[in-house]
């Protein structure tokens, strides 16, 4: 494939991309899916400042951009030309750029260019998973590595869902071979999107640093709790070298509560529906509709 660079900040236009479920536009996304895809990228980004960055599907461009504020240096390689050319005239830094090419051959690319390499929700796009991490290996630098998330199919096709876009999922089981297969370590993290309370310690945890979680749902004014509800993503920090200092859990707090504030709507919509529904139901109980029905079948 001819490679294309387009320096950022071109003319070219910077409209909005349509949203159509391939790709995370954020202004557009959903509120979920704009959690789950920037907490990816921030997650990055703590692993990778000053360092030189290779973003692998990067498309619409924000996740590049959220990178290139603490690295040294980030390149975003995206196969469609017309989100490339997107991205580049939307964000605009002086160690930011992006360029047209493939997942399998990220052309372009020079060896042992990176220190760190970005694949979010874009491995279950291509077929040939060996060919993307054998040029992941190709483009890092020694004691480089590779943060790269996946959905988890057996997740997935619990629940009945198919994304038209995805070309091949991956179990934990099988991401985790095929990461043994490239790389000498790697550590897995889940990823669910949750509604609910966070609590953390503001003087240091007495009993260790594992996260104590419940989950579950509202049952008629008390609380049920969930056994089977599976994370649907699972990430992935790998290298042949030592790999960076990793925290335990990660967490994005939405301090504008945006999916709560939504989530409040429709719990108040629901009410007035109840309450007009009582209504109605209490009107045409009474005697004068009684009567009313019965002049209007008279007539």
């Amino acid at each position: 494939m001819t490679v294309t660079e387009l320096p950022t900040g071109s003319t070219t236009s910077a409209l909005p991309l349509p949203w159509t479920g391939e790709r995370c536009v954020p202004e557009s996304a959903p509120a979920d899916v704009l959690y789950e895809h920037v907490h990816r990228y921030l997650f990055a980004r703590e692993l990778s400042r000053s360092a030189d960055v290779l973003d692998i599907g990067c498309g619409e461009g924000y996740g590049a951009a959220l990178l290139a504020s603490t690295s040294l240096s980030v390149t975003g390689i995206d196969v469609d030309a017309d989100v490339v050319a997107h991205a580049a005239a939307k964000y605009g830094a002086p160690n930011l750029r992006f360029l047209r090419g493939t997942a399998g051959e990220l052309d372009g690319c020079e060896d042992h260019a990176f220190d760190v390499a970005v694949c979010f929700e874009m491995i279950e796009h291509v077929s040939d998973h060996e060919a993307l991490l054998r040029n992941v290996s190709r483009v890092l630098r020694p004691g480089g590595f590779l943060v790269i998330s996946t959905p988890d199919r057996e997740v997935s096709s619990a629940h009945g869902q198919h994304n038209p876009y995805h070309v091949r999922e991956l179990s934990i089981a099988e991401f985790r071979t095929l990461l043994d297969g490239h790389f000498l370590r790697h550590l897995l993290y889940t990823q669910r999107l949750s509604l609910g309370s966070y609590m953390a310690a503001i003087d240091g945890a007495r009993d260790g640093s594992a996260s104590l979680e419940f989950s579950g749902h509202r049952d008629r004014g008390g609380w049920a709790a969930d056994g089977n509800d599976l994370p649907p993503y699972v990430i992935a920090v790998a290298g042949d070298g030592e790999l960076p200092s990793l925290p335990a859990s990660s967490v994005l707090l939405d301090t504008h509560r945006e999916l709560l504030a939504r989530a409040l709507e429709t719990e108040d919509l629901r009410r007035r529906l109840e309450e007009l529904a009582a209504r109605h139901n209490a009107v045409i109980s009474t005697r004068w509709w009684g009567l009313r029905e019965r002049l209007r079948r008279l007539r």
